[in-house]
């Protein structure tokens, strides 16, 4: 593992050094008594039984040895392909694969004897440091076309004050090839021994802002992971005689990773989704949740805990990291009342694993006809639900939303069957939803089958209003990989048409009361 380096240290260590330039010319000013400025950097990090060669070319394999060097990394050996990397390199490739800090150009090619471009060495080195990516200065995004993937990590560092823009035009050029002498003093300054850190400032508030006990561990996930929790942030107002109005939170994305990884992040508080799903740029590692419409009030004397879950990309993604929380005060937007906390609030690092979680694939089948007041053990719906190859997986929770005018209670003893078999019954109204919690009593479905779902139940009023069930989208179904234990993803079912059916009146029956009075003569 690589040493400690926080924000405090490195900008002790900017202030240390008389720096000109360094984002574009990377330089430091000579020292007097040095016979070149570099000499200090080389003699910690080079082979000083060579030349320095300092105004050559660094290339990929020369800067992987400096900052396994300057991070007292392992040096190991770790299995890829790679065709280019010489016998020599391999330890130092092996530690910069080890602990993410680069990877290669594609599958075979790590780029190993390639001149190395500053936007290349920017973003290892931002890898190294664990930099949270930020926005380069305006009007410089340009000069990163067709090397956008270092654009946010350069704009982390030049945020941090670790490198500024170039004296004369502020331009960071990345396509700027590195030299040695500027390779030796980069990963020399960046690997240099922790210095003290300043506690955090906590700033009070209407509205405290932390992250919960309950926030998960870190750990390794399914790249194609559903609802993954990431973070659980508290909002209080326990200090507060008035409740807090949050109207906007702005997420961050940190970690040796991507955006991209992400197809979506979502709010959660307990069960409920906060908010609409929203994607993370891939611009500013940010996602901005607008609460306007549907706030989130934290009340006086209160917390609510926020989840937040991540929906991932899949793919040939393996070792990736990633750390979800808000990274200013600035994040938190309230109608009325001042924020307060010790920000950044960041969850823990959950890591990309090349697994797959399993999934269930919805199919509808429509339901037809009217139906009558009085009508018992009635089909309402139907569903599909098939297994992937991946693992089996059990269903936990299923839940209908009725589509129709009728109320809830015009209908009654709805019961969930598959064949003969009863699978859940007495489901609980969430608004137009029927819920069928079966945790107590979980339906499993074994990889590569599917099951078929009968709803039934009685109809008990709600004449000339209509009735329609279906399983509207994938927050319907809850269930879980059995080899796993992650949430499964779900295929939705966006072609079948659900009929809404109408209710009519039933069958009018007479019959005599059991109370009706016996026979008799009556008089005239």
């Amino acid at each position: 593992m690589s040493k400690s380096l926080t924000l405090a240290k490195l900008q002790k260590l900017v202030a240390s050094i008389s720096l000109t330039a360094l984002v574009a010319s990377l330089l430091v000013v000579p020292s007097v008594t040095q016979a070149h400025w570099a000499d200090a950097a080389y003699a910690a990090l080079g082979d000083t039984t060579q030349s320095a060669r300092y105004e050559d070319s660094m290339n990929k394999c020369e800067f992987s040895a400096m900052l396994t060097r300057a991070f007292d990394l392992e040096q190991e050996v770790v299995a890829n392909d790679f065709t280019d990397v010489p016998a020599w390199c391999e330890p130092y490739v092996g530690a910069m694969l080890a602990n993410h800090f680069a990877s290669g150009r594609n599958a075979t090619t790590f780029g190993a004897a390639d001149n190395m471009p500053r936007g290349e060495a920017f973003k290892m080195l931002a890898n190294a440091l664990g930099t949270v990516d930020a926005e380069v200065p305006a009007g410089h995004s340009a000069e990163f076309v067709g090397m956008e993937w270092a654009e946010a990590a350069t704009g982390g560092l030049v945020r941090d004050g670790f490198v500024t823009g170039d004296d004369n035009t502020g331009n960071l050029r990345p396509y700027d090839h590195t030299n040695r002498a500027e390779g030796f003093v980069l990963a020399w300054r960046a690997g240099g021994e922790p210095a003290p850190v300043d506690p955090p400032v906590t700033v009070e508030g209407d509205l405290m802002v932390s992250l919960s006990s309950d926030t998960p561990v870190a750990k390794s996930i399914p790249k194609n992971g559903f609802e993954i929790p990431f973070t659980t942030i508290r909002l209080s107002a326990e200090a507060s005689s008035n409740p807090v109005t949050v109207t906007q939170l702005e997420l961050s994305r940190a970690g040796l990773g991507s955006a991209s990884d992400f197809t979506r992040v979502k709010l959660y508080v307990g069960d409920t989704q906060v908010g609409s799903e929203r994607t993370i740029s891939t611009s500013t590692n940010t996602a901005i949740f607008p609460l306007t419409s549907n706030a989130l009030v934290v009340p006086a004397k209160g917390f609510v805990d926020v989840e937040v879950r991540g929906d991932m990309a899949g793919g040939a993604i393996d070792g990736s990291e990633h750390r979800l929380g808000l990274a200013s005060m600035e994040a938190v937007t309230t109608a009325g009342g001042a924020v307060g906390g010790s920000f950044p609030i960041f969850g823990q690092t959950m890591t990309l694993a090349n697994v797959s979680v399993g999934s269930l694939t919805v199919a509808l089948t429509d339901v037809s006809g009217d139906l009558e007041v009085g009508d018992t053990d009635e089909v309402l719906g139907r569903v599909q639900l098939t297994a992937s190859s991946a693992e089996d997986v059990t269903v936990t929770k299923l839940r209908y939303k009725q589509t129709g005018s009728a109320n809830n209670e015009d209908l009654a003893n709805l019961k969930l069957y598959h064949g003969a078999i009863m699978v859940a019954e007495n489901p609980t109204w969430d608004g137009d939803y029927a819920v069928f919690n079966m945790v107590d009593s979980p339906l499993s479905i074994n990889k590569g089958d599917d099951v078929n779902l009968v709803l039934r139940g009685d109809v008990v009023g709600g004449i000339n209003n209509t009735v329609g069930f279906k399983v509207k989208d994938a927050k319907d179904v809850i269930a879980y990989g059995n080899v796993l234990g992650f949430r499964a993803n779900i295929t939705e079912d966006t072609t079948t048409a659900i009929t809404s059916r109408d209710i009519v009146g039933g069958a009018l029956n007479f019959s005599l009361s059991a109370s009706n009075p016996p026979s008799q003569d009556v008089g005239i």
